[in-house]
């Protein structure tokens, strides 16, 4: 978890050793539960912008689109969900 000013960003780093997206499938639910549980604190109150990243050392390559999940994600969590390489603070 990054901090700074009123934003949050949740982190989930992972290796793209897998086909696919299988990376991004197995950090979502991880971060999910980070997520939730931070959310049931005081704490979560002081920011107003939350993110949240899955990320790998190397450039995501995915056949399909992440918008749908990211978009899920938002509804599910209220945080913003990317999947890149970089975070961008």
């Amino acid at each position: 978890m990054l901090t700074y000013s009123k934003s949050v960003i949740f982190v989930e780093l992972k290796e793209r050793g897998q086909r696919g997206n299988e990376w991004v499938k197995d950090a979502e639910p991880q971060l999910k539960t980070s997520i939730h549980y931070f959310e049931e604190t005081s704490e979560s109150e002081k920011y107003t912008s939350k993110k949240a990243y899955i990320t790998n050392k190397e450039h995501p390559k995915f056949k399909s689109s992440q918008t749908g999940r990211m978009q899920r994600f938002f509804e599910e969590t209220g945080y913003v969900l990317r999947v890149e390489a970089r975070i961008i603070l």
